[in-house]
C-alpha cells in the first residue's frame, strides 16, 4: 500500500528544485505532488491552483504564511523545507513522511478504541503547541491533515496556516478552512481567528477517530463515552475564550490514560491499524525516471463556460430552499410598545392577542377578520395611532398578503404609511413600523429590486433613530440583506449578512433570536453562492445553537434541522 500515485499527463516534471515523480493527491487549494531533492531528499510539494495564482492578495497572504510555517518545529509536524510565492503557479515543499492520515485510518480500520483517541489527541495537541508556539494558527486541522507514523501523529499542510489574528474573511463571502472542521468564530467569517479555533477543529477531530465519518457535521460529543466526552466538549465550547488550550488537552488526557505506556505506535494501535501504517512505511518509492520529458505546463486557458480567475466553481444543490426571514412580526409588537396597565388596556388589547394566536397558528383567513375588529376596538378606545390600533391595521395587511393579495397588502401598508407620515412624523417608531411592513409586501409582490432599495433607506433611519445595535435595526438590515439576495446578487447578500453576524454578536450575544435568524439567511446565502459545503457545516453549528436555545423538539430547531437536511442531500 502507498500513498502515492503515478503522474498524470500535464503534470510537472519539476517543481522548483525539486524534481516530481509522483502525485500525493490534490484539493481545494491545489495539487501535492512526491518529489526529490537534487540530493536525494524526498518532500511534498504542494502546487497553488490558476484560480489562487493570478491574486495578488492571494499570493502576498502566501508569502507570509509560509515564511511563518518554517519556523514550526518538524518534531511533531511534517516541516517546511522551500517556498516560492512569486512562481508561475506558487509552492510549498514539506518534508515527505511515508505514513497514512488519520481519515486514511479510521476509512480502512473503523471507529478507534478511547483509548487509542485519547493517545492521538494528545500528540496532535503536541503539534498544535509547537505551532501555536510560533504565533502561527493552522486553520485547517483535520484527520486528512493529520499523517500517523510509528513515533505517532504529525500535523501536515501548512498551505492555509496564517498568524494569529488574522481575519477568516476573503472578500466576504468565503472562509479559509475546510467546511465541517471551522470553528462558530471560523465559519462566520470576518473576525478574528486564534489558537482557539484549532482546539475546536482538534475536538472534532476526536470525534470522528471515535465515531468515523459522518455524511452531516457533527459538532456534540453527546455520543461519546466518558471521559472522552467531557474533554471533547471542553474543546467545542462556542466561546473561544473558556475552550482549553492544548496543554491543558494534554493534562486532561494525561490524567485518564498513561499516555507514555508504549514507547510508539504499536502499543496503542490494533494489529490491522499497525498494519496499515508498516505498509504506507514499507511501501516501495517511485523509481526515477531514466529521461526527463515532461516539463511545467503553460498557464491553462479558461475553457468555456468556467468562471474566470480568482473565483470557485461549486455545484449548488438541486434544490434550493426560499430563503429565511427574520421571525419577528411588526403586528405582534403592541405589548412591546404599550403593555396593558389598566381595564381598558386588557380590554381593548384581548381581541388583538387573539387575532395574533390565530396568525402563528396559520389561521390566516379567522385573523384577518379578528385584526379587523381589534382594529376598530382600538381605533373607538384610543384613536387611529395608538399602538393597539397600528399593530392590528398591521395584522390586517399582513394577513391579506398571506392570504395570497400581496398586492393588496402592499397598497394597504403604502396608504397607512402615508398616514403615520402626516399624522406621527417622519421618525416615529410606529411610522418605520408601517415602511416595514410596506418593504416586506412591496418585494413579495414582485418588486425584489424596489424592495432592496425601500430596505436600505428604512435600515438608515433605523440606526439614526434607534441606534446601531436596536435588535429592530439589526432585524431591518436582515430584511435589506434578504431581498438584495432575492433581487439577484447573492454574493453581496452574503456580505451584508457576514458583517450583520458579527454585529449581532458582539451586541446581542450568541443566542438572541435575532443573531440565530442572521445565522439562519447567512447559511442560505452562502450556500446560494454555490459554496454548498460551508452552508452545511453552518447549519450544522446552528442546529445545536437552536436546540439549545429553543429546545431539540422546538419549531425553530426542527426548521433549521430541515435546512440542514436540504444542503446536504445529494443534488
Amino acid at each position: 500500500m502507498s500513498a502515492w500515485a503515478p503522474l498524470e499527463p500535464g503534470d510537472p516534471a519539476e517543481v522548483g528544485p525539486f524534481q516530481v515523480l509522483a502525485r500525493l493527491g490534490a484539493g481545494g487549494m491545489g495539487r501535492v505532488f512526491l518529489a526529490r531533492s537534487a540530493a536525494g531528499r524526498w518532500v511534498a510539494v504542494k502546487t497553488i491552483r490558476p484560480e489562487f495564482a493570478a491574486v495578488g492578495e492571494f499570493r502576498r497572504r502566501f508569502a507570509h504564511e509560509a515564511q511563518a510555517a518554517r519556523r514550526v518545529s518538524g518534531v511533531f509536524t511534517a516541516s517546511v523545507v522551500d517556498s516560492d510565492p512569486v512562481a508561475l503557479f506558487p509552492w510549498i515543499a514539506t518534508a515527505y513522511v511515508p505514513a497514512p492520515s488519520l481519515r486514511h485510518l479510521v476509512r480502512e480500520c473503523g471507529p478507534q478504541p478511547a483509548r487509542t483517541v485519547m493517545w492521538l489527541g494528545a500528540g496532535i495537541a503536541e503539534a498544535l503547541q509547537s505551532i501555536h508556539a510560533v504565533g502561527v494558527v493552522h486553520r485547517d486541522l483535520k484527520p486528512s491533515n493529520i499523517l500517523l507514523d510509528e513515533q505517532g501523529p504529525r500535523v501536515i499542510d501548512f498551505g492555509v496556516v496564517h498568524a494569529e489574528g488574522t481575519y477568516v474573511s476573503t472578500g466576504g463571502t468565503a472562509a479559509i478552512g475546510t467546511p465541517g472542521f471551522m470553528s462558530p468564530e471560523q465559519a462566520y467569517g470576518n473576525v478574528p481567528v486564534t489558537t482557539a479555533s484549532d482546539v475546536y477543529a482538534l475536538g472534532l477531530t476526536l470525534i470522528q477517530l471515535a465515531q468515523g465519518e459522518a455524511p452531516v457535521p457533527v459538532h456534540t460529543a453527546v455520543d461519546l463515552d466518558e471521559p472522552l466526552r467531557g474533554i471533547v466538549e471542553l474543546c467545542l465550547r462556542r466561546d473561544p475564550g473558556l475552550r482549553p488550550s492544548p496543554a491543558e488537552v494534554i493534562r486532561m488526557l494525561a490524567d485518564e490514560v498513561d499516555l507514555v505506556a508504549h514507547d510508539n505506535a504499536r502499543g496503542w494501535l490494533d494489529a490491522k491499524a499497525w498494519d496499515l501504517v508498516r505498509a504506507f512505511r514499507d511501501a516501495p518509492m517511485p523509481a526515477m525516471p531514466q529521461t526527463r520529458t515532461q516539463a511545467v505546463p503553460p498557464p491553462p486557458k479558461v475553457p468555456p463556460g468556467m468562471q474566470a480567475p480568482g473565483t470557485l466553481r461549486r455545484v449548488a444543490p438541486r434544490h434550493v430552499p426560499a430563503p429565511p426571514e427574520p421571525s419577528s412580526k411588526r403586528y405582534g409588537a403592541a405589548r412591546a410598545y404599550a403593555p396593558p396597565q389598566t381595564a381598558a388596556d386588557q380590554a381593548t388589547i384581548a381581541p388583538y392577542d387573539h387575532a395574533c394566536r390565530l396568525m402563528q397558528d396559520g389561521h390566516a383567513n379567522d385573523a384577518l377578520e379578528a385584526f379587523q375588529h381589534a382594529n376598530q376596538v382600538a381605533v373607538q378606545t384610543f384613536g387611529p395611532w395608538h399602538a393597539y390600533a397600528v399593530c392590528s391595521l398591521l395584522g390586517a395587511v399582513h394577513a391579506t398578503g398571506v392570504l395570497g393579495w400581496a398586492a393588496a397588502a402592499r397598497d394597504q401598508a403604502a396608504s397607512a404609511a402615508r398616514g403615520a407620515y402626516h399624522a406621527l412624523g417622519a421618525d416615529h417608531p410606529f411610522t418605520l413600523l408601517v415602511r416595514g411592513e410596506h418593504v416586506h409586501w412591496l418585494g413579495n409582490a414582485g418588486d425584489a429590486a424596489g424592495a432592496a432599495e425601500a430596505a436600505s433607506v428604512l435600515a438608515g433611519d433605523y440606526v439614526r433613530t434607534m441606534g446601531a445595535v436596536a435588535p429592530d435595526t439589526f432585524s431591518v438590515r436582515g430584511e435589506w440583506a434578504m431581498w438584495v439576495g432575492r433581487s439577484g446578487d447573492a454574493e453581496r447578500a452574503v456580505r451584508h449578512f457576514e458583517h450583520l453576524v458579527v454585529d449581532c454578536r458582539t451586541a446581542l450575544g450568541e443566542d438572541a433570536t435575532v443573531t440565530l435568524d442572521a445565522k439562519n439567511a447567512f447559511a442560505h446565502w452562502v450556500g446560494v453562492t454555490g459554496d454548498v459545503a460551508r452552508a452545511a457545516h453552518l447549519y450544522g453549528l446552528l442546529c445545536g445553537e437552536a436546540e439549545a436555545r429553543y429546545g431539540v423538539n422546538s419549531p425553530y430547531a426542527a426548521g433549521i434541522r430541515a435546512r440542514l437536511e436540504s444542503w446536504t442531500a445529494p443534488a
